[in-house]
């Protein structure tokens, strides 16, 4: 039996863990790819989110200075005066200021806007440069950079006015410092072109400290950052990274070739840093400029693990109480039942045991084991049907209940034979017992109302040496004694 149990409990178990880890396996598949994509998809909401906000300083920049240089061309009606009248350049700078006032005023962030001229058609200073007070706000003209003092080729002090007119097109200028005032700009330049002929440029320069505070104020997670390249993958913005220090000096050069323009619209670049495993977005801005949004993995995509583990430990509890429940009705089924169904007195196999026990405790006293069965039973099965016998079965139970004491053994062999155990019983009484129960039989009952009668084979003995199954060899050669004797009466084995 107990073999038995085991292999049903293996298979059950198997069988639970193989359906629990199918199940866990796709559930947690299922829910990993559903969080983790709307945790990218959330990563980048958060990216293009803050690429716009910053796009809409930067365009409100390309947009004022392109403003003047759309009007400066419309203004300079006479090329050929502007290359030789100095009163002409003059004039054409006089209407240029109200404007150019203006637009420095209402530009968020600008320290300076100017118009500088080809020096090749005028004076080496010539042009306007509107600086702004950092005491007042205001902003006032400043004499323009004298041309003639630097080398076209110096782009530390003339670069903003030669790169772009070399690129004949738009730039936006590297940072650089402004000594005097001890701040890093930015420059939006572009050229003045007329029929092909560049006349000068017009620009304007941008406290790159504005860019650094809205890089800074994003918030990537709990511990994520966002930083800016340049073209050249030079840092711009970097948490306590020095500016113009290139990418490829950080974490041993493992970060180069990661943040480049094959990358840009990237949700999911992995790598490493000072050895956290990290997540990074990479977007490029209207300035050129590569903005990157980075985090921890773990926090990107902790909804993900979260769930991940709640599938798991909910898993783990499930198959717990699963295997709970299989084994509580596994051993319930396959346990010995102590009581037949039938009657309610004990199962064979109980009432055996327990007067094993009983003969176990040595007792200075007599003892009686009786085996009895109902006469021509197959004869009431026949005539009246197997739910009559059942019936007269429940009525012998019933009879002995009755007619024996509450610590008497009671027990059904199997069909229609009983087991009766008796202790500190004297014959006499012992006799007057069984006549009442036979008297109870012939008097029918409110189960089986027809008459019975039964053989009785007893052992009435001492000797507490016998064991139970010794009883029952010795009963059962008295009961059947008693069923060749005539039948309806009881026999004891020693006669």
């Amino acid at each position: 039996m107990k073999k038995i149990w085991r292999k049903i409990v293996i298979i059950m178990v198997l069988c639970t863990l193989l359906t629990v880890t199918i199940i866990s396996s796709l559930s947690i598949g299922t829910a990993r790819k559903i969080t983790n994509g709307n945790s990218v998809h959330e990563f980048s909401s958060l990216s293009d989110k803050n690429v716009l906000k910053i796009n809409s300083v930067i365009d409100s920049i390309q947009q004022t200075v392109n403003m003047l240089s759309d009007y400066a061309e419309g203004k300079l009606d006479d090329p050929e005066a502007f290359r030789t009248d100095a009163s002409y350049v003059k004039k054409f700078t006089e209407e240029m200021k109200p404007l150019f006032h203006t637009a420095a005023a209402r530009t968020n962030g600008a320290m300076s806007i100017y118009i500088r001229y080809n020096p090749d058609f005028t004076e080496s200073t010539s042009g306007l440069f509107l600086v702004k007070n950092r005491d007042t706000g205001d902003f006032g003209e400043e004499p323009p950079t004298d041309f003639s003092a630097y080398d076209p080729d110096d782009s530390e002090h003339v670069g903003w006015y030669y790169i772009p007119v070399k690129n004949n097109k738009a730039t936006w200028m590297p940072p650089y410092e402004n000594k005097n005032i001890d701040t890093y700009m930015i420059s939006y330049v572009i050229p003045l072109n007329i029929k092909g002929v560049c006349y000068g440029v017009i620009g304007m320069d941008i406290d790159f400290s504005m860019l650094r505070d809205m890089i800074g104020d994003i918030k990537v997670y709990d511990t994520g950052y966002a930083f800016l390249l340049d073209e050249q993958q030079n840092i711009m913005i970097f948490p306590n990274i020095e500016i113009f220090t290139p990418i490829s000096n950080l974490n041993g050069g493992k970060l180069s070739n990661l943040f480049i323009r094959e990358n840009i619209g990237e949700n999911g670049l992995k790598y490493e840093y000072n050895g956290t495993r990290m997540n990074a977005a990479v977007r490029e801005l209207d300035n050129g400029m590569i903005l990157v949004l980075s985090a921890p993995v773990s926090e990107i995509f902790r909804d993900s693990d979260s769930l991940t583990w709640k599938i798991i430990m909910f898993t783990l509890l499930s198959l717990a109480v699963v295997l709970l429940i299989a084994f509580s009705m596994i051993s319930r089924t396959l346990r010995p039942v102590d009581e037949d169904p039938l009657t309610g007195t004990d199962t064979r196999e109980v009432f055996l045991s327990r007067t094993g026990e009983r003969l176990g405790v040595k007792r200075n006293e007599h003892y009686a084991f009786i085996m009895l069965d109902i006469d021509h039973f197959k004869k009431i099965n026949d005539t009246y049907g197997h739910d009559a016998g059942d019936d007269a079965i429940r009525q012998i139970a019933e009879n002995l209940n009755r007619t024996f004491a509450a610590d008497d053994l009671i027990g059904r062999f199997g069909g229609d034979e009983f087991l009766v155990f008796m202790q500190g019983i004297d014959k006499e009484t012992l006799e007057k017992r069984l006549e009442e129960f036979r008297s109870l039989m012939k008097a029918g009952g409110h189960i089986y109302a027809n008459p019975l009668c039964c053989s009785i084979g007893i052992v009435y003995s001492d000797n507490y040496y016998l064991n139970a199954e010794m009883l029952l060899k010795e009963a059962d050669a008295a009961l059947y004694k008693a069923k060749k004797g005539g039948r309806d009466r009881y026999v004891f084995y020693s006669e």
